[in-house]
């Protein structure tokens, strides 16, 4: 025969004996702190395998309907919130109890949780082709299993992970984004904050001339975000492959282009307009006197840039060539 010591607890004219294996009451998942919607279970155990037991429940020394080892919670609300306890009871002697558990405490927080929306890199403009990433964080969130919902403007996108990474964007990925969690029980978070990304075209490069003795050649980027390279090239051949600095001196002929880059992997743009350093010609094939006079000469772009002028020449054109024949006449007598 199983014998354990108990005590006997007089009531009225009846003793009720408490076994004295106690009762431990554990939690499903392990967190004493859950939110509004959660699900989580209480479970009564009681460590001796060869009883069939009944079980009583208290909440903050309130007794409970339930008579089961386990307290299902499907979706937590504030009055969940309480001191929880257990004991068993023998079915076969409703006379033989075990001790109260300790109480554990159960806390539900009601509120709302803040999500934060950012953007990598964190650029509000985004050059076509160039890749980013906006994450969702759920900030005080606990352990949940979260599972993300995102807008697009008024679309909804099919992304679920806190992550929406775009590898190559375009045109169409303009726009206004924010995300929110769910959980498996359907309770949602509030909305983030919103981030409006505007993705631009190509890059443009605008290359301007300074003409001093040597032509000093810039290369500008369009943009207001730093951290350009600039890369080079001279009658079609790479001449500066990577720089950080955007001017080049050009002291021979040629014509030059530059481009620019930015990234990892490095999206490139568009080459710019081609700028020469080259000798100009003016012609004269039969010159008269009204090309007489003082001439200069400077350079324009096809933007309309243009150089400061250059040193005058003076040109003097004379009348026709004349001719004088002398003759020296000797007479031999």
């Amino acid at each position: 025969m199983d014998l354990r010591l108990g005590v006997c607890i007089l009531i009225g004219d009846c003793c009720v004996f408490s076994v004295s294996n106690g009762a431990v009451v554990t939690l499903d998942p392990n967190w004493s702190e859950i939110y509004t919607g959660e699900k989580i279970t209480l479970r009564c155990e009681i460590h001796r395998g060869d009883t069939e037991w009944e079980y009583e429940w208290r909440k903050s020394d309130s007794a409970l309907s339930e008579t089961e080892s386990e307290i299902r919670i499907t979706k937590a609300h504030s009055d969940h919130t309480g001191d929880y306890s257990c004991r068993g009871k023998m079915k076969q002697s409703q006379d033989h109890s075990t001790n109260w558990s300790n109480n554990v405490t159960l806390t539900v927080t009601v509120g709302k949780i803040q999500v934060v929306l950012t953007l990598d890199p964190n650029w509000s403009e985004i050059f076509y082709g160039e890749a980013f990433t906006l994450r969702c964080e759920i900030q005080d969130g606990g352990n949940t299993g979260w599972t993300y919902e995102w807008t697009l403007d008024t679309i909804n996108l099919t992304t679920t992970t806190n992550e929406y990474r775009i590898t190559r964007a375009t045109p169409a990925h303009r726009g206004s984004y924010r995300c929110r969690g769910r959980t498996d029980s359907s309770v949602t978070t509030v909305w983030s904050n919103v981030i409006k990304l505007t993705v631009a075209g190509k890059m443009k490069h605008l290359l301007f001339i300074r003409l001093f003795i040597t032509v000093t050649l810039t290369c500008s980027v369009s943009s207001s975000l730093s951290g350009w390279k600039y890369y080079w090239k001279k009658d079609n051949t790479d001449y500066y492959r990577q720089t950080t600095y955007s001017q080049l001196t050009a002291s021979s002929g040629g014509t030059y282009q530059c481009r620019g880059g930015k990234g990892d992997p490095v999206h490139y743009s568009d080459y710019s307009n081609s700028v020469g350093k080259n000798k100009a010609h003016c012609l004269i094939s039969n010159a008269t006197t009204a090309h007489r006079g003082s001439y200069r000469c400077r350079g324009r772009t096809d933007s309309s840039d243009t150089t400061q002028w250059s040193n005058v020449i003076e040109l003097t054109v004379a009348g026709k060539m004349k001719h004088l024949l002398f003759i020296r006449l000797f007479i031999t007598l």
